[in-house]
Protein backbone atom coordinates (compact mmCIF):
# COMPACT_ATOMS: atom_id res chain seq x y z
CA UNK A 1 0.00 0.00 0.00
CA UNK A 2 2.86 2.39 0.85
CA UNK A 3 4.49 1.83 -2.56
CA UNK A 4 1.15 2.44 -4.27
CA UNK A 5 0.67 5.75 -2.44
CA UNK A 6 4.18 6.89 -3.44
CA UNK A 7 3.51 5.99 -7.07
CA UNK A 8 0.23 7.94 -7.04
CA UNK A 9 1.98 10.95 -5.46
CA UNK A 10 4.70 10.93 -8.12
CA UNK A 11 2.09 10.68 -10.87
CA UNK A 12 0.14 13.64 -9.49
CA UNK A 13 3.17 15.90 -9.04
CA UNK A 14 4.78 14.88 -12.31
CA UNK A 15 8.10 14.23 -10.53
CA UNK A 16 10.41 11.51 -11.79
CA UNK A 17 13.25 10.57 -9.47
CA UNK A 18 15.38 9.65 -12.46
CA UNK A 19 16.91 6.22 -12.45
CA UNK A 20 17.87 6.45 -16.12
CA UNK A 21 14.34 5.73 -17.34
CA UNK A 22 13.33 7.02 -20.76
CA UNK A 23 10.13 9.08 -21.12
CA UNK A 24 7.36 7.50 -23.13
CA UNK A 25 6.27 8.86 -26.50
CA UNK A 26 4.29 12.12 -26.28
CA UNK A 27 5.03 12.44 -22.56
CA UNK A 28 4.43 15.73 -20.73
CA UNK A 29 6.99 16.60 -18.05
CA UNK A 30 5.59 18.86 -15.33
CA UNK A 31 7.94 17.79 -12.54
CA UNK A 32 11.59 16.72 -12.74
CA UNK A 33 12.89 14.03 -15.08
CA UNK A 34 16.54 12.96 -15.03
CA UNK A 35 17.97 11.15 -18.07
CA UNK A 36 21.08 9.31 -16.89
CA UNK A 37 21.62 6.91 -19.79
CA UNK A 38 21.17 7.08 -23.56
CA UNK A 39 17.57 6.74 -24.64
CA UNK A 40 15.22 7.38 -27.55
CA UNK A 41 11.71 8.83 -27.38
CA UNK A 42 9.82 7.57 -30.41
CA UNK A 43 7.52 10.55 -30.72
CA UNK A 44 7.14 14.01 -29.20
CA UNK A 45 8.22 15.21 -25.76
CA UNK A 46 6.93 18.26 -23.84
CA UNK A 47 8.34 20.13 -20.85
CA UNK A 48 5.88 22.60 -19.34
CA UNK A 49 4.87 24.63 -16.32
CA UNK A 50 7.57 24.23 -13.70
CA UNK A 51 8.83 21.02 -15.31
CA UNK A 52 12.55 20.28 -15.59
CA UNK A 53 14.31 17.90 -17.96
CA UNK A 54 17.90 17.06 -16.98
CA UNK A 55 20.20 15.17 -19.37
CA UNK A 56 23.38 14.02 -17.66
CA UNK A 57 26.88 14.66 -19.02
CA UNK A 58 27.90 12.15 -21.67
CA UNK A 59 24.29 11.06 -22.21
CA UNK A 60 22.32 11.38 -25.48
CA UNK A 61 18.55 11.84 -25.57
CA UNK A 62 17.07 11.30 -29.05
CA UNK A 63 13.55 12.54 -29.80
CA UNK A 64 12.18 11.41 -33.15
CA UNK A 65 9.47 14.08 -33.03
CA UNK A 66 9.27 17.59 -31.57
CA UNK A 67 10.67 18.78 -28.24
CA UNK A 68 8.21 21.40 -26.94
CA UNK A 69 9.14 23.67 -24.03
CA UNK A 70 6.34 25.78 -22.57
CA UNK A 71 7.54 27.41 -19.39
CA UNK A 72 9.86 24.61 -18.32
CA UNK A 73 13.62 24.16 -18.05
CA UNK A 74 15.90 21.89 -20.06
CA UNK A 75 19.41 21.34 -18.67
CA UNK A 76 21.69 19.19 -20.83
CA UNK A 77 25.09 20.38 -19.59
CA UNK A 78 27.68 18.00 -21.00
CA UNK A 79 24.97 15.96 -22.70
CA UNK A 80 23.32 15.85 -26.13
CA UNK A 81 19.72 16.18 -27.31
CA UNK A 82 18.80 15.13 -30.85
CA UNK A 83 15.35 16.22 -32.02
CA UNK A 84 13.43 16.56 -35.25
CA UNK A 85 12.27 20.03 -34.14
CA UNK A 86 12.43 22.26 -31.07
CA UNK A 87 9.55 24.60 -30.25
CA UNK A 88 9.38 26.99 -27.30
CA UNK A 89 5.89 28.33 -26.66
CA UNK A 90 4.31 31.32 -24.96
CA UNK A 91 5.89 31.21 -21.52
CA UNK A 92 9.10 31.80 -19.56
CA UNK A 93 11.43 28.99 -20.63
CA UNK A 94 15.10 28.14 -20.14
CA UNK A 95 17.57 26.03 -22.13
CA UNK A 96 20.83 25.52 -20.29
CA UNK A 97 23.99 23.73 -21.40
CA UNK A 98 24.62 20.85 -23.76
CA UNK A 99 24.50 20.20 -27.50
CA UNK A 100 21.23 20.31 -29.41
CA UNK A 101 21.19 18.71 -32.87
CA UNK A 102 17.95 19.79 -34.52
CA UNK A 103 17.21 18.24 -37.89
CA UNK A 104 14.37 20.63 -38.77
CA UNK A 105 13.37 24.01 -37.36
CA UNK A 106 14.13 25.70 -34.03
CA UNK A 107 11.39 28.15 -32.99
CA UNK A 108 10.79 30.25 -29.88
CA UNK A 109 7.58 32.17 -29.22
CA UNK A 110 7.92 33.18 -25.57
CA UNK A 111 10.31 34.91 -23.21
CA UNK A 112 13.23 32.50 -23.54
CA UNK A 113 16.63 32.38 -21.84
CA UNK A 114 19.35 30.31 -23.48
CA UNK A 115 22.76 29.86 -21.87
CA UNK A 116 25.82 27.74 -22.59
CA UNK A 117 24.32 25.63 -25.38
CA UNK A 118 25.51 24.60 -28.84
CA UNK A 119 22.65 24.34 -31.33
CA UNK A 120 23.24 22.74 -34.73
CA UNK A 121 20.09 23.40 -36.76
CA UNK A 122 19.42 21.80 -40.13
CA UNK A 123 16.50 24.10 -40.98
CA UNK A 124 15.41 27.66 -40.19
CA UNK A 125 15.44 29.41 -36.81
CA UNK A 126 12.76 31.85 -35.60
CA UNK A 127 13.35 33.73 -32.34
CA UNK A 128 10.28 35.78 -31.48
CA UNK A 129 7.33 36.12 -29.11
CA UNK A 130 6.24 38.23 -26.19
CA UNK A 131 8.55 39.50 -23.50
CA UNK A 132 11.13 42.26 -23.56
CA UNK A 133 14.26 40.29 -22.78
CA UNK A 134 15.32 37.29 -24.86
CA UNK A 135 18.85 36.27 -23.81
CA UNK A 136 21.38 34.04 -25.58
CA UNK A 137 24.40 33.84 -23.28
CA UNK A 138 27.74 32.20 -24.17
CA UNK A 139 26.03 29.96 -26.71
CA UNK A 140 26.70 28.90 -30.29
CA UNK A 141 24.14 28.53 -33.08
CA UNK A 142 25.12 26.89 -36.39
CA UNK A 143 22.14 27.40 -38.70
CA UNK A 144 21.87 25.83 -42.14
CA UNK A 145 18.82 27.90 -43.11
CA UNK A 146 17.73 31.45 -42.31
CA UNK A 147 17.29 33.30 -39.02
CA UNK A 148 14.31 35.52 -38.16
CA UNK A 149 14.13 37.82 -35.13
CA UNK A 150 10.71 39.04 -33.97
CA UNK A 151 9.21 40.41 -30.79
CA UNK A 152 11.29 42.86 -28.80
CA UNK A 153 14.84 42.83 -27.35
CA UNK A 154 17.25 40.02 -28.20
CA UNK A 155 20.63 39.96 -26.41
CA UNK A 156 23.54 38.00 -27.90
CA UNK A 157 25.78 38.05 -24.85
CA UNK A 158 29.16 36.52 -25.72
CA UNK A 159 27.46 34.17 -28.17
CA UNK A 160 28.35 33.12 -31.73
CA UNK A 161 25.75 32.78 -34.50
CA UNK A 162 26.65 31.33 -37.92
CA UNK A 163 23.69 31.77 -40.27
CA UNK A 164 22.93 30.46 -43.76
CA UNK A 165 25.59 27.74 -43.70
CA UNK A 166 23.59 25.67 -46.18
CA UNK A 167 23.42 28.38 -48.86
CA UNK A 168 25.68 28.01 -51.90
CA UNK A 169 26.43 31.74 -51.98
CA UNK A 170 25.55 35.01 -50.25
CA UNK A 171 22.63 36.02 -52.49
CA UNK A 172 19.77 34.48 -50.46
CA UNK A 173 17.75 36.22 -47.74
CA UNK A 174 19.51 34.82 -44.69
CA UNK A 175 18.32 37.01 -41.79
CA UNK A 176 15.30 39.20 -41.03
CA UNK A 177 14.42 41.54 -38.17
CA UNK A 178 10.69 42.20 -38.17
CA UNK A 179 8.53 44.74 -36.39
CA UNK A 180 10.25 46.31 -33.40
CA UNK A 181 12.79 43.52 -32.95
CA UNK A 182 16.08 44.77 -31.50
CA UNK A 183 19.32 42.82 -31.94
CA UNK A 184 21.82 43.66 -29.20
CA UNK A 185 25.31 42.17 -29.51
CA UNK A 186 27.46 42.56 -26.39
CA UNK A 187 30.57 41.10 -24.72
CA UNK A 188 32.44 40.00 -27.86
CA UNK A 189 29.47 38.35 -29.53
CA UNK A 190 30.09 37.22 -33.12
CA UNK A 191 27.61 36.78 -35.97
CA UNK A 192 28.39 35.63 -39.52
CA UNK A 193 25.51 35.80 -42.01
CA UNK A 194 25.99 34.07 -45.37
CA UNK A 195 23.40 36.07 -47.30
CA UNK A 196 21.31 39.25 -47.29
CA UNK A 197 19.81 40.89 -44.19
CA UNK A 198 16.58 42.89 -43.92
CA UNK A 199 16.48 45.11 -40.82
CA UNK A 200 12.79 45.91 -41.32
CA UNK A 201 10.78 48.90 -40.12
CA UNK A 202 11.63 50.17 -36.63
CA UNK A 203 14.16 47.37 -36.06
CA UNK A 204 17.44 48.15 -34.33
CA UNK A 205 20.91 46.59 -34.51
CA UNK A 206 23.38 47.39 -31.72
CA UNK A 207 26.95 46.10 -32.13
CA UNK A 208 28.70 46.86 -28.84
CA UNK A 209 32.24 45.49 -28.53
CA UNK A 210 31.15 42.71 -30.90
CA UNK A 211 31.45 41.69 -34.56
CA UNK A 212 28.77 41.32 -37.24
CA UNK A 213 29.75 40.19 -40.75
CA UNK A 214 27.10 40.15 -43.49
CA UNK A 215 28.35 38.42 -46.63
CA UNK A 216 25.51 39.84 -48.75
CA UNK A 217 23.54 43.13 -48.70
CA UNK A 218 21.94 45.03 -45.80
CA UNK A 219 18.52 46.68 -46.17
CA UNK A 220 18.23 49.25 -43.37
CA UNK A 221 15.73 51.49 -45.16
CA UNK A 222 12.46 52.41 -43.51
CA UNK A 223 13.18 53.72 -40.01
CA UNK A 224 15.78 51.10 -39.07
CA UNK A 225 18.64 52.04 -36.73
CA UNK A 226 22.19 50.66 -36.61
CA UNK A 227 24.70 51.49 -33.86
CA UNK A 228 28.35 50.35 -33.88
CA UNK A 229 29.94 51.29 -30.56
CA UNK A 230 32.70 50.55 -28.06
CA UNK A 231 35.13 48.97 -30.52
CA UNK A 232 32.41 47.12 -32.43
CA UNK A 233 33.14 45.90 -35.95
CA UNK A 234 30.51 45.73 -38.70
CA UNK A 235 31.30 44.52 -42.22
CA UNK A 236 28.86 44.32 -45.13
CA UNK A 237 30.43 42.72 -48.20
CA UNK A 238 27.63 43.85 -50.52
CA UNK A 239 25.55 47.04 -50.68
CA UNK A 240 24.23 48.97 -47.67
CA UNK A 241 20.82 50.67 -48.00
CA UNK A 242 20.38 53.38 -45.35
CA UNK A 243 17.79 55.38 -47.29
CA UNK A 244 14.43 56.76 -46.20
CA UNK A 245 14.57 57.44 -42.49
CA UNK A 246 17.27 54.85 -41.87
CA UNK A 247 19.96 55.81 -39.37
CA UNK A 248 23.51 54.51 -38.92
CA UNK A 249 25.80 55.69 -36.13
CA UNK A 250 29.42 54.57 -35.70
CA UNK A 251 30.77 55.74 -32.34
CA UNK A 252 34.24 54.39 -31.49
CA UNK A 253 33.64 51.52 -33.90
CA UNK A 254 34.29 50.43 -37.49
CA UNK A 255 31.93 49.97 -40.44
CA UNK A 256 33.22 48.64 -43.76
CA UNK A 257 31.00 48.33 -46.85
CA UNK A 258 32.35 46.39 -49.81
CA UNK A 259 29.71 47.70 -52.24
CA UNK A 260 27.72 50.94 -52.48
CA UNK A 261 26.19 52.96 -49.62
CA UNK A 262 22.74 54.50 -50.17
CA UNK A 263 22.07 57.41 -47.79
CA UNK A 264 19.35 59.07 -49.90
CA UNK A 265 15.86 60.36 -49.11
CA UNK A 266 16.45 61.38 -45.51
CA UNK A 267 19.03 58.78 -44.52
CA UNK A 268 21.21 59.78 -41.57
CA UNK A 269 24.83 58.64 -41.14
CA UNK A 270 27.28 59.78 -38.48
CA UNK A 271 30.79 58.81 -37.37
CA UNK A 272 31.97 60.07 -33.96
CA UNK A 273 34.66 59.47 -31.32
CA UNK A 274 37.24 58.10 -33.77
CA UNK A 275 34.67 55.97 -35.51
CA UNK A 276 35.55 54.81 -39.02
CA UNK A 277 33.21 54.31 -41.98
CA UNK A 278 34.81 52.95 -45.15
CA UNK A 279 32.74 52.48 -48.31
CA UNK A 280 34.63 50.80 -51.13
CA UNK A 281 31.99 51.71 -53.72
CA UNK A 282 29.83 54.79 -54.22
CA UNK A 283 28.40 56.87 -51.37
CA UNK A 284 25.09 58.41 -52.50
CA UNK A 285 24.01 61.27 -50.24
CA UNK A 286 21.09 62.73 -52.23
CA UNK A 287 18.78 64.42 -49.67
CA UNK A 288 20.65 62.61 -46.90
CA UNK A 289 22.53 63.77 -43.80
CA UNK A 290 26.15 62.84 -43.04
CA UNK A 291 28.04 63.99 -39.95
CA UNK A 292 31.46 63.50 -38.38
CA UNK A 293 32.67 64.61 -34.95
CA UNK A 294 35.53 64.01 -32.48
CA UNK A 295 37.85 62.30 -34.93
CA UNK A 296 35.20 60.27 -36.75
CA UNK A 297 35.72 59.68 -40.48
CA UNK A 298 33.68 58.70 -43.55
CA UNK A 299 35.63 57.58 -46.62
CA UNK A 300 34.24 56.34 -49.93
CA UNK A 301 35.51 55.29 -53.33
CA UNK A 302 33.29 58.00 -54.83
CA UNK A 303 30.54 60.31 -53.61
CA UNK A 304 27.47 61.65 -55.41
CA UNK A 305 24.27 63.55 -54.68
CA UNK A 306 25.57 66.77 -53.16
CA UNK A 307 28.43 65.09 -51.38
CA UNK A 308 29.06 66.89 -48.05
CA UNK A 309 32.57 67.84 -46.88
CA UNK A 310 32.31 65.20 -44.14
CA UNK A 311 32.68 62.46 -46.77
CA UNK A 312 36.20 62.04 -48.15
CA UNK A 313 36.65 60.36 -51.51
CA UNK A 314 39.34 57.70 -51.36
CA UNK A 315 42.28 57.94 -53.74
CA UNK A 316 42.30 55.84 -56.89
CA UNK A 317 42.36 52.13 -56.17
CA UNK A 318 45.86 50.67 -56.41
CA UNK A 319 44.69 47.92 -58.79
CA UNK A 320 42.12 48.05 -61.59
CA UNK A 321 40.99 44.45 -61.99
CA UNK A 322 39.76 43.38 -65.44
CA UNK A 323 38.81 39.78 -64.62
CA UNK A 324 39.03 37.05 -61.97
CA UNK A 325 38.09 33.60 -63.31
CA UNK A 326 37.97 29.96 -62.19
CA UNK A 327 38.02 26.82 -64.34
CA UNK A 328 37.98 23.19 -63.16
CA UNK A 329 38.83 19.81 -64.63
CA UNK A 330 38.78 16.41 -62.93
CA UNK A 331 41.64 17.03 -60.49
CA UNK A 332 42.50 20.73 -60.31
CA UNK A 333 41.17 24.27 -60.42
CA UNK A 334 42.80 26.94 -62.57
CA UNK A 335 42.57 30.49 -61.18
CA UNK A 336 43.43 33.43 -63.44
CA UNK A 337 43.15 37.19 -63.06
CA UNK A 338 44.07 40.20 -65.14
CA UNK A 339 44.76 43.83 -64.22
CA UNK A 340 44.50 46.95 -66.41
CA UNK A 341 46.76 49.06 -64.18
CA UNK A 342 48.56 48.86 -60.84
CA UNK A 343 49.78 51.52 -58.39
CA UNK A 344 52.34 50.48 -55.74
CA UNK A 345 51.02 46.93 -55.91
CA UNK A 346 53.16 44.72 -53.66
CA UNK A 347 51.40 41.33 -53.88
CA UNK A 348 48.15 39.35 -54.10
CA UNK A 349 46.84 36.83 -51.55
CA UNK A 350 44.60 34.07 -52.91
CA UNK A 351 42.13 32.62 -50.39
CA UNK A 352 40.17 29.35 -50.51
CA UNK A 353 37.18 28.09 -48.51
CA UNK A 354 35.06 24.93 -48.56
CA UNK A 355 32.00 26.58 -46.99
CA UNK A 356 32.12 30.20 -48.21
CA UNK A 357 32.63 31.50 -44.66
CA UNK A 358 36.04 30.45 -43.33
CA UNK A 359 38.89 31.28 -45.74
CA UNK A 360 42.62 30.53 -45.65
CA UNK A 361 45.49 31.84 -47.79
CA UNK A 362 46.72 29.18 -50.25
CA UNK A 363 49.29 31.26 -52.13
CA UNK A 364 50.86 34.72 -52.40
CA UNK A 365 51.74 36.14 -55.83
CA UNK A 366 54.01 39.15 -56.36
CA UNK A 367 52.48 42.22 -58.02
CA UNK A 368 54.07 44.51 -60.63
CA UNK A 369 54.47 47.66 -58.53
CA UNK A 370 53.27 50.57 -60.67
CA UNK A 371 52.31 49.91 -64.28
CA UNK A 372 49.72 50.96 -66.85
CA UNK A 373 50.18 47.78 -68.89
CA UNK A 374 47.85 44.78 -68.74
CA UNK A 375 49.22 42.08 -66.42
CA UNK A 376 48.16 38.42 -66.30
CA UNK A 377 48.32 36.15 -63.25
CA UNK A 378 47.52 32.48 -62.73
CA UNK A 379 47.61 29.73 -60.12
CA UNK A 380 46.58 26.06 -60.19
CA UNK A 381 45.01 24.57 -57.07
CA UNK A 382 44.75 20.84 -56.33
CA UNK A 383 42.04 20.34 -53.67
CA UNK A 384 42.32 17.09 -51.72
CA UNK A 385 38.73 16.06 -52.38
CA UNK A 386 35.91 16.76 -54.82
CA UNK A 387 33.24 19.27 -53.89
CA UNK A 388 32.37 22.97 -53.91
CA UNK A 389 35.08 25.57 -53.27
CA UNK A 390 35.15 29.34 -52.90
CA UNK A 391 38.04 31.66 -53.84
CA UNK A 392 38.66 35.33 -53.22
CA UNK A 393 41.52 37.64 -54.13
CA UNK A 394 43.17 40.24 -51.92
CA UNK A 395 45.51 42.96 -53.19
CA UNK A 396 48.09 44.52 -50.83
CA UNK A 397 50.16 47.59 -51.70
CA UNK A 398 53.56 48.62 -50.31
CA UNK A 399 52.20 50.52 -47.29
CA UNK A 400 49.85 47.69 -46.27
CA UNK A 401 46.62 49.15 -47.65
CA UNK A 402 44.58 46.31 -49.13
CA UNK A 403 41.30 45.49 -50.82
CA UNK A 404 39.29 42.32 -51.50
CA UNK A 405 37.62 41.47 -54.78
CA UNK A 406 34.44 39.44 -55.30
CA UNK A 407 34.28 35.84 -54.07
CA UNK A 408 33.98 33.17 -56.78
CA UNK A 409 32.46 29.67 -56.44
CA UNK A 410 33.22 26.48 -58.40
CA UNK A 411 32.61 22.72 -58.22
CA UNK A 412 35.17 20.03 -58.96
CA UNK A 413 34.91 16.27 -59.46
CA UNK A 414 31.11 16.09 -59.40
CA UNK A 415 29.58 12.73 -60.33
CA UNK A 416 26.22 11.99 -61.93
CA UNK A 417 25.43 9.72 -58.97
CA UNK A 418 23.81 11.69 -56.15
CA UNK A 419 24.41 10.89 -52.49
CA UNK A 420 22.00 11.73 -49.69
CA UNK A 421 23.35 11.86 -46.15
CA UNK A 422 20.91 11.89 -43.23
CA UNK A 423 19.99 12.87 -40.61
CA UNK A 424 21.27 16.46 -40.84
CA UNK A 425 22.98 17.95 -38.89
CA UNK A 426 25.21 15.03 -37.85
CA UNK A 427 26.60 14.44 -34.39
CA UNK A 428 29.98 12.72 -33.97
CA UNK A 429 28.41 10.21 -31.56
CA UNK A 430 25.40 9.50 -33.80
CA UNK A 431 24.81 6.81 -36.45
CA UNK A 432 24.08 8.12 -39.93
CA UNK A 433 23.13 6.81 -43.38
CA UNK A 434 24.31 7.42 -46.94
CA UNK A 435 21.71 6.74 -49.62
CA UNK A 436 22.62 6.22 -53.29
CA UNK A 437 21.24 4.70 -56.50
CA UNK A 438 20.06 1.08 -56.47
CA UNK A 439 22.86 -1.34 -57.38
CA UNK A 440 23.81 -5.01 -57.28
CA UNK A 441 27.50 -4.24 -57.61
CA UNK A 442 30.10 -4.24 -54.89
CA UNK A 443 29.93 -1.02 -52.92
CA UNK A 444 33.13 0.48 -51.55
CA UNK A 445 32.57 3.17 -48.90
CA UNK A 446 35.36 5.31 -47.47
CA UNK A 447 35.60 8.31 -45.17
CA UNK A 448 38.55 10.73 -45.43
CA UNK A 449 39.57 13.78 -43.44
CA UNK A 450 40.30 17.01 -45.32
CA UNK A 451 44.00 16.15 -45.50
CA UNK A 452 43.13 13.05 -47.54
CA UNK A 453 43.83 10.56 -44.74
CA UNK A 454 41.62 7.45 -44.80
CA UNK A 455 39.56 7.25 -41.58
CA UNK A 456 37.21 4.34 -42.36
CA UNK A 457 36.61 1.81 -45.14
CA UNK A 458 33.83 -0.68 -45.83
CA UNK A 459 33.55 -2.96 -48.88
CA UNK A 460 30.50 -5.17 -49.24
CA UNK A 461 27.87 -6.58 -51.57
CA UNK A 462 24.75 -4.45 -51.22
CA UNK A 463 21.36 -4.92 -52.78
CA UNK A 464 19.72 -2.04 -50.93
CA UNK A 465 20.47 1.60 -51.71
CA UNK A 466 21.88 2.79 -48.40
CA UNK A 467 24.73 2.17 -45.98
CA UNK A 468 24.58 2.68 -42.23
CA UNK A 469 27.67 4.10 -40.54
CA UNK A 470 27.80 3.22 -36.84
CA UNK A 471 29.41 5.87 -34.64
CA UNK A 472 30.87 3.14 -32.40
CA UNK A 473 32.85 1.81 -35.38
CA UNK A 474 33.88 5.17 -36.82
CA UNK A 475 35.29 6.84 -33.71
CA UNK A 476 35.39 10.22 -35.48
CA UNK A 477 35.84 13.55 -33.71
CA UNK A 478 33.74 16.60 -34.64
CA UNK A 479 34.95 18.16 -37.90
CA UNK A 480 34.58 18.06 -41.68
CA UNK A 481 35.04 14.77 -43.55
CA UNK A 482 34.54 13.41 -47.06
CA UNK A 483 32.36 10.37 -47.76
CA UNK A 484 33.38 8.49 -50.93
CA UNK A 485 31.09 5.84 -52.43
CA UNK A 486 32.29 3.68 -55.34
CA UNK A 487 29.65 1.78 -57.32
CA UNK A 488 31.56 -0.28 -59.85
CA UNK A 489 33.67 2.26 -61.75
CA UNK A 490 31.61 5.26 -60.65
CA UNK A 491 33.05 7.21 -57.70
CA UNK A 492 30.99 9.87 -55.89
CA UNK A 493 32.08 12.05 -52.97
CA UNK A 494 30.30 14.37 -50.56
CA UNK A 495 31.48 16.47 -47.64
CA UNK A 496 29.85 16.06 -44.24
CA UNK A 497 30.24 18.03 -41.02
CA UNK A 498 30.11 16.23 -37.68
CA UNK A 499 29.24 18.38 -34.67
Amino acid sequence: MKKLLIAILLLITGVHLGFGQCPSANAYISGTTNITSDCTVNGNLSVGGSGTLNVSAGVTLTITGTLTISGGTVNATGGTINADQITEQWAESTLFGGTYNVFGVFNTAGNVNIEGITANVGGNVTLSGEGSNHQYINSEFNIQGNLAFGGQDHYLDGSTFNVGLGYADATSQAMTLSGSADLNMINNAVMNVNGNVNAGNSAEININNSTLHIYGNLDNAGDGDVYVTNGGVFRVDGDYDNSGTGSTTVDDGNLTVGGDYNNTGGGNTSSTNNGEIQVDGEYNNTDGSSNTDSGGTINAGSCTGGCPPEVSESPALPVELISFNLAADESNISITWQTASEINNDYFNLYRSDDGLSFEIITTVDGHGTTNEVQNYSYTDYPAVAGTYYYKLQQVDYDGVNEFFDTKRIEIGKSTTELTVYPVPLAANQDFYVQYSETNETVDARIYDLSGNLQYQLSTERESNKIRFASSELGLSPGIYVVQIQLGQNITTQKIRLY
